[in-house]
């Protein structure tokens, strides 16, 4: 199940949207001691801005609980991988949970 926060925070490109573009995008990133986030990457995407909504998402979340090691905390790297499914955002879409984004401009 999809995370709440980024169900929240997701916005979906109108023109992957409109060109039915969907699937996962792996993201890594680390989780430094104080549960900050750093060294965002895109492991595997998607095309047209997915990958960028989804490094946006991670990178927006409230701080993580850091991992422990001998009870002091200590930096870990994370794989989540993010859904970008049709049927999610139609479904989201009418209750306005999930946003488009504008069309880019294509001249």
């Amino acid at each position: 199940m999809m995370n709440k926060f980024f169900l929240e925070e997701m916005t979906y490109p109108q023109i992957a949207a409109y060109g039915g573009i969907k699937g996962k995008v792996h993201v890594s990133f680390v989780v430094n001691e104080d549960g900050s986030i750093s060294d965002v990457n895109i492991l595997k995407g998607k095309p047209i801005g997915l990958n960028k909504v989804a490094a946006r998402l991670i990178k927006k979340r409230p701080n993580w609980t850091p991992s422990k090691q001998r009870d002091k905390a200590v930096k870990v790297q994370m794989i989540v991988k993010i859904d970008f499914p049709i049927k999610l955002m139609a479904y989201s879409h009418e209750n306005k949970k999930i946003r488009f984004n504008p069309m880019p401009n294509m001249n």
